[in-house]
């Protein structure tokens, strides 16, 4: 019950810190006092298209914004609400899991100027930052990104490849799988597009609604 209770009055803390961006059109994703997102990075050295962008945010309050492409993100967005509790519940399990407390999750696995996906759980003073190309460079379906780098399967299935790298590596996959899917699953049922973006506010992630039309009734 302890766990709940602290995670409640995080849950309070995270929330009221997002009134004054909201007001703004802006809801911060690194800076957020409580946020799990999935996005994609490349620290600049590689820029594309779709950078910055998002795959999955979700706030304390319950707003969830996704996109259909799960593996690079970008538009079209899509906005939902799922309720406070149960963002409180996927806490709760991947705090009792051990999530929190394994520093080592926040190791980086990606090479140099490469493309990699970013899994952020943030809490209050809580935090698991989770970096890895694997996802992206494994999207093909022909190379696999294992602990020591990328490589081609050479006639292997990647389960099999998976199967010869060392313990610590395969730990670290299975965690960001589990806690990957605990987030893809508080993706609304339904959901609406939306027209905002996310941005880079000094620095930071952040998502930014699209202003407001003023419909014109002149000519009506």
């Amino acid at each position: 019950m302890r766990p709940i209770i602290i995670l409640c009055a995080a849950f309070c803390i995270g929330h009221s810190g997002l009134a004054d961006d909201k007001l703004l059109g802006f809801r911060p994703i690194e800076m957020a006092d409580s946020v799990l997102a999935i996005y994609p990075e490349n620290l600049g050295l590689v820029r594309g298209p779709r950078i910055p962008a998002i795959i999955l945010v979700i706030w304390p309050d319950g707003q969830v914004i996704w996109s259909t492409d799960r593996v690079n993100g970008g538009p079209p967005y899509f906005s939902g609400k799922v309720e406070p509790a149960d963002v409180l519940v996927v806490l709760a399990d991947v705090e009792r899991d051990g999530l929190f407390a394994d520093e080592r999750l926040n190791d980086a696995h990606f090479g140099p100027d490469s493309g990699f996906t970013t899994l952020l759980v943030k809490w209050g003073k809580r935090q698991v930052k989770m970096q890895s190309w694997h996802e992206r460079y494994e999207a093909n379906g022909k190379t696999i990104a294992g602990s020591h780098g990328v490589s081609g399967l050479e006639g292997k299935r990647r389960f099999e490849a998976l199967a010869k790298e060392p313990a610590d590596y395969l730990h670290y996959r299975l965690v960001w799988s589990e806690t990957r899917g605990r987030l893809i699953d508080l993706i609304p049922a339904a959901g609406k597009q939306v027209e905002g973006g996310p941005i880079m506010k000094d620095r930071r992630l952040v998502w930014q609604d699209a202003p407001l039309k003023v419909e014109n009734n002149r000519d009506k």
